[in-house]
């Protein structure tokens, strides 16, 4: 029987998780199902879904803070 090949986690997955959002927080943040970030998160996501890790990478960078008070606001709407 052969081997199960073990495919490393997506490029955008990793940066949804390298950003500290799980899949249900990326999905409130952009008001989505959980399902949908976890079919991105395999490869099947908009060019658009791209931009907004990146844009969210940013944020982050610029200002912990003001990153963390937007991602409290996304959970608390």
């Amino acid at each position: 029987m052969p081997k199960a090949i073990i495919q490393p986690p997506h490029p955008d997955r990793q940066a949804r998780e390298a950003l500290g959002l799980t899949q249900g927080a990326m999905a409130r943040l952009l008001r989505v199902r959980r399902s949908t970030i976890y079919r991105w998160d395999h490869g099947g996501g908009p060019s658009s879904y791209r931009q907004v890790l990146d844009l969210l990478t940013v944020l982050r960078e610029l200002s912990p803070d003001h990153y963390q008070a937007y991602l409290q606001q996304t959970r608390n709407p």
